[in-house]
């Protein structure tokens, strides 16, 4: 009779730890289905379109004198070459416009848009001075985009444009429109 209990016992003891464990096993099925959908809902925000407004009070540039209106019409063909046409930025953060020229540049005009082509009531002009140098700037350039960081390696330094977010910007996409001058053209 102590054997049957014993036995029992061990049955019982078997059956509450499978019990448990697929009481685990439903928690993390449910944890794994709310981190896809969390991750669903973060991608679909950053789908969205950031409203003009919206960029013309969050967006910062050091060094840069924010201007009413609109740029210059460019009216030369002055070298200059963009990396990609797509930037990623981050929240609080921001991102780095990064071109090379063979040209001596003595800055750049440069205005945001919404995704839609509606641009700012403003736009930057950016001094040459508020330029930085790829690789002079690695620390700061690591923390903003390291594939950046890591090309510069590679390819001659690069001027590059610290664009700083404040709190006001959201996840979402944005365009921007960039004309470089030169002494000539100031």
């Amino acid at each position: 009779m102590m054997k049957k209990r014993n036995l029992f016992l061990a049955i019982a003891s078997v059956a509450i730890l499978f019990s448990t464990s697929c009481s685990k096993d439903d928690d993390n099925t449910t944890a794994q289905v709310d981190t896809e959908a969390l991750a669903n809902s973060q991608n679909a925000t950053e789908d969205e379109n950031i409203p003009a407004t919206t960029l013309e009070g969050g967006i910062n540039i050091a060094g840069a004198t924010k201007v009413t209106g609109l740029p210059p019409a460019p009216n030369s063909n002055l070298d200059f070459d963009m990396s990609g046409t797509k930037n990623e930025a981050f929240q609080r953060t921001g991102f780095d416009i990064v071109l090379s020229s063979n040209s001596t540049l003595e800055g750049a005009y440069i205005v945001f848009k919404d995704s839609e082509g509606n641009a700012t009531g403003t736009y930057f002009d950016v001094p040459a001075s508020a330029f930085g140098t790829s690789r002079n700037n690695s620390s700061r350039m690591a923390t903003k985009a390291p594939m950046v960081n890591r090309r510069s390696r590679l390819m001659p330094p690069n001027n590059d444009i610290d664009v700083d977010f404040d709190s006001s910007i959201p996840a979402g996409q944005f365009c921007y429109a960039i004309c470089v001058y030169d002494a000539s053209e100031m």
